[in-house]
């Protein structure tokens, strides 16, 4: 059964708005979690901690117990309505709460830009070419010198050129990585750097693929999405100038620049990424490619830092990240379509331990 109740939909060139109700049950029901969560270790003088009556602990908690209770219940309830529907949206999704109470649960309003139509062509005819891995003697020679710099803690950018030539085996052992001769160590610094290149390589080709069939595509950024993207970036650059105790104009003119020149420079940033995500998008909506739970709590449960593992561990955070691999997915078999093999150079086993 449905968490929700749908009350009315309107729209007009760019936007959509979805009126649902969240009945009183569903509501307490989630508050009393959220109560039992935010409660569990709270202390108020003469209780032990998170055993105080109900009403001083409702009284300390005041209007955090319904913001939090929202902030859970409405993404959920959201992305339930949404997906039962099958309904795409792009950029955000703004929240309304039109009224709230234990009584008669919540009412709120979504709203979020449509997501335009879009047809895909064949993309078995964009090609693009193999880029031939070229590597130095000198790129690996400056490498090694990096390697010892560092351990050794010097910074004269002298030195690479005397380390270079004076490294000898007995140096490659003290590094105690398990291997004894600079040819080893050599041999090793060849391999990763032949990684890299093939990774950047691979990355560009991607590149050429993407903007090609979204050139084939005829995809368009909606106005309003790109309007607001910009109109952020500049918030965004706005305050780190500020915050840095200058003024925006000053700093404009010690630039040579002007923000009119930097909005155009953030528009055609924004346009090419809203465009990319509206592509691999509907290549995975087209080819039905999805992403499961398991995908997404590897992605989470590799995250080391706990306050940003807490973050993504919700339901915008896991959407979020569910997102991020169904848009690589579409990458993956967008360049199948082109008879490109997808998957990067991996580092064999036996040279992780560098």
């Amino acid at each position: 059964m449905a968490n929700y109740k749908f009350l009315e939909k309107t729209q007009d060139e760019d936007y959509t708005v979805i009126k649902l109700k969240i009945e009183s049950d569903v509501f307490v029901k989630r508050k009393d979690k959220i109560f039992n969560k935010l409660t569990k270790d709270m202390k108020i003088t003469g209780f032990r901690p998170g055993k105080a009556p109900k009403p001083m602990l409702e009284a300390r908690l005041g209007a955090d117990l319904y913001e939090n209770t929202l902030n859970d219940l409405l993404p959920e309830v959201t992305y339930e309505y949404l997906s039962e529907e099958k309904i795409d949206f792009l950029g955000r999704l703004n929240y309304e709460v039109i009224k709230v109470s234990d009584a008669e649960g919540v009412e709120y309003k979504i709203k979020f830009i449509k997501y335009p139509e879009i047809k895909l062509p064949k993309f078995s005819k964009i090609k693009v070419q193999d880029e031939k891995i070229e590597l130095t003697e000198e790129e690996i020679d400056e490498e090694l010198a990096k390697i010892f710099k560092y351990k050794e803690g010097k910074d004269d950018s002298k030195n690479s050129e005397k380390t270079k030539k004076t490294i000898t085996d007995e140096e490659v052992k003290s590094l105690g990585v398990g291997l004894n001769t600079v040819a080893e160590i050599k041999d090793l610094i060849r391999k990763q750097l032949e990684i890299q290149k093939q990774n950047l390589a691979k990355n560009k080709q991607a590149q050429e693929v993407i903007d090609q069939a979204i050139e084939m595509s005829n995809i368009k950024a909606p106005k309003s999405l790109l309007d607001g993207e910009v109109a952020k970036k500049e918030h965004d650059y706005s305050h780190r100038i500020e915050d840095l105790g200058l003024k925006l104009e000053d700093f404009l003119k010690s630039q040579k620049t002007t923000i009119e020149d930097l909005r155009k420079g953030w528009q055609d940033e924004a346009e090419k990424q809203i465009k990319t995500d509206l592509l691999l998008f509907e290549i995975a909506k087209v080819n039905e490619l999805k992403v499961q739970n398991e995908e997404v709590n590897a992605e989470i449960n590799s995250i080391t830092d706990d306050k940003l593992k807490k973050q993504y561990d919700s339901y915008d955070g896991r959407n979020y990240i569910s997102g991020i691999i169904l848009q690589q997915k579409a990458i993956n078999w967008l360049m199948q379509e082109t008879g490109i093999n997808p998957k990067p150079a991996q580092e064999k086993t036996e040279n992780k331990k560098s």
